[in-house]
């Protein structure tokens, strides 16, 4: 009787330890929605106008209106259009022939191509995991756009006392813990040499090892010049990997891409 005794006491209650983890299962599973809820309830839907900028400094677009029509309208060469001239005379030669085009109400037709479908797709992605990550850095974050999806504004503010030749349609934007405005910028890739490129700028701070690395780096140095803002992010999603790269607004080398600007359009 007593080994009978000692053998029942010593049984696993198994009933106990299933209901104690299911509790701990439940319990964490509850603690991870009200952490998404947190993070996606800081992304506001309504995209807002950044701070700090005049009426003559941006343009509204209309979210009832097809955005390629409205496209035209912009007579301000892109931030990224920028960007694209550091990487070849190839799309210098184009840009200058899109200034022509402009000038006289003509344009070369928009092709949409699958990286860029890819890239509107992933952009969603991009903007919550951005929020998951830096989340306790984040107040509250704007995409700049419509709920349908159309960019809402074109910036442009004045550099120094001249108007700005540059517009930039950034992502969004976001306030940080310290009551600061921040830009942010998202690309999604699969190269892999780009990632390598991202990896040493946050080294060493070097924005020269790939090519594509450095148009994007002019484009948000344009943008942050277009914006007013000091700190712009670059966050890219390469294949499985989420990397931010934190750019300061270096007004020295946006004087240089400015005068290269004013060049060009000096000539179209």
């Amino acid at each position: 009787m007593l080994y009978i005794f000692i053998y029942n006491s010593k049984k696993p209650r198994s009933f106990n330890m299933t209901n104690l983890n299911k509790n701990k299962v439940e319990v964490k599973m509850e603690q991870l929605s009200l952490c998404n809820q947190k993070n996606i309830s800081k992304i506001n839907k309504v995209g807002r106008k950044l701070p700090k900028i005049a009426k003559s400094e941006y343009f509204k677009f209309n979210s009832k209106v097809d955005f390629s029509v409205q496209r035209k309208s912009l007579r301000r060469m892109g931030a990224s259009e920028v960007g694209s001239m550091f990487i070849g005379t190839e799309h210098v030669s184009r840009l200058a022939i899109e200034r022509v085009l402009k000038a006289i109400d003509r344009e070369i037709p928009f092709k949409d191509n699958l990286s860029m479908r890819k890239g509107k797709v992933l952009e969603n992605l991009a903007f919550d995991e951005f929020v998951r990550i830096y989340s306790d850095n984040i107040e509250v974050l704007y995409k700049n756009k419509y709920a349908n999806g159309i960019d809402k504004y074109n910036y442009f503010k004045k550099y120094g006392k001249k108007d700005n030749l540059i517009g930039s349609t950034i992502d969004g934007w976001f306030i940080n813990k310290e009551g600061e405005s921040e830009l942010l910028e998202i690309k999604c890739s699969d190269s892999i040499d780009l990632r390598s490129a991202v990896i040493e700028y946050n080294k060493t701070g070097n924005f020269l090892e790939n090519k594509y690395f450095f148009k994007y780096y002019v484009q948000v140095q344009v943008q942050l010049a277009c914006t007013g803002l000091s700190k712009g992010n670059l966050f890219f999603i390469i294949g499985n990997d989420a990397i931010n790269c934190v750019i300061d607004r270096n007004d020295a080398f946006i004087s240089k891409v400015m005068f290269g600007i004013e060049k060009l359009e000096s000539r179209s």
